[in-house]
């Protein structure tokens, strides 16, 4: 399947979404002889954001979680993702907040769309590179920093 002479399977769609961890843990902490004991935890919450990519043939790319924290310190162990990083799955600080900034697409695009892209280029025996890849527009994807970025790199 061709759309506008692109291969389907070079068109990439990607989208963000944000997955919720709740602690289901039943320990409970308080000093000794404490009236009140509260569950640990129980109010506590944590996100992550997920970069997914599907093409138009249905092949699903390899995942990127972004999570806050400006360095790898905030991301799970590397014991916890090594596994899932030997997939092509990729682990990305986000910064001040899981939400997606600057940095964590173009590491999405050089990690996992554009090795897709050459990857299916060299299968098919494409002349040139070719690719589209369709995102959500949020409001740092507006940004004249972003698109400057997408100009100059891509």
């Amino acid at each position: 399947m061709v759309v506008n002479g692109i291969p389907a399977d070079v068109i990439v769609n990607g989208d963000q979404m944000g997955v919720s961890l709740m602690l289901t843990g039943n320990q409970t902490r308080a000093p000794k002889g404490a009236l009140q004991v509260d569950k640990f935890g129980k109010e506590e919450k944590h996100q992550f954001m997920v970069m997914v990519g599907t093409t138009c043939t249905g092949n699903m790319l390899p995942i990127q979680c972004i999570w806050s924290g400006k360095t790898s310190v905030s991301l799970p162990t590397v014991t916890a993702r090594k596994d899932v990083e030997k997939e092509g799955h990729i682990f990305t600080p986000g910064g001040a907040n899981h939400w997606s900034t600057l940095n964590p697409l173009p590491q999405w695009l050089d990690n996992i769309v554009i090795p897709h892209l050459k990857e299916v280029v060299h299968e098919r025996g494409l002349k040139s590179p070719v690719g589209l890849v369709v995102i959500d527009c949020w409001q740092v994807h507006r940004s004249k920093e972003f698109l400057e970025v997408m100009k100059c790199d891509y």
